[in-house]
């Protein structure tokens, strides 16, 4: 665990070991444009390293972005928490890869909230759509929630991925068969951002997943 303070271009960082077992040995920084890279080394406590450990670092230049043992930890003047930082890091520009949708998608944890589905793509032409049909019937008692649910995954996926302009679901009800389309003019709506800034800055994404809930 981690807590931040961040002032121009001066960090102070203090990395917290999870358990009473483990202490923090090392933090080492390195900068680039304004990202500071920070790696912390954990090792058993011992009478030479006990507990958490506290550093301080100047940068060059003020700090845009802070990145702790690969994940992002803090962007554009706010704490990132861990799950904005997973879902951040699978953001592409290109909606007709199939694996980099689901590895956002995956992030998300859709199908664990949605059900099963699998997917088509319409990229012969825009707007590029990626339909998402799901496999198992939508109880009729749940149609409401389970929309509602859909369309703020759908807000997430458009943010995410640059070229992506649609996100259609197909389900049944009752042996009726039902589509809902998200739009990114929606998504933006709702957000009350452009909707693609998310790619940009995982404290803005991490805006949009706050607001979604």
């Amino acid at each position: 665990a981690t807590r931040v303070e961040v002032s121009g271009s001066d960090i102070t960082l203090t990395a917290v070991p999870i358990d009473s077992i483990h202490a923090i040995s090392g933090l080492t920084f390195e900068e680039d444009n304004g990202v500071v890279t920070v790696r912390a080394r954990a090792v058993v406590s011992s009478f030479l390293h006990r507990g958490d450990l506290r550093e301080h670092f100047t940068a060059n230049e003020k700090v845009r972005r802070i990145v702790l043992n690969g994940q992002i930890i803090w962007d554009d003047g706010a704490p990132v928490s861990f799950f904005t930082s997973q879902v951040f890091q699978t953001r592409h520009d290109f909606m007709g890869s199939m694996p980099d949708n689901m590895r956002t998608a995956e992030a998300l944890s859709m199908s664990r909230y949605l059900g099963t589905f699998t997917n088509e793509l319409q990229t012969s032409e825009k707007p590029y759509v990626w339909k998402i049909i799901f496999e198992k019937k939508v109880p009729e008692n749940e149609k409401a929630v389970r929309e509602d649910d859909m369309e703020r995954f759908a807000y997430v996926l458009l943010g995410l991925i640059g070229n992506l302009d649609e996100v259609e679901y197909s389900y049944t009800v009752d042996g009726e068969s039902f589509t809902k389309t998200v739009t990114a003019e929606e998504a933006t709506a709702f957000f009350g951002r452009n909707i693609k800034d998310c790619g940009k800055s995982a404290r803005i994404l991490g805006d949009l997943l706050s607001k979604t809930g």
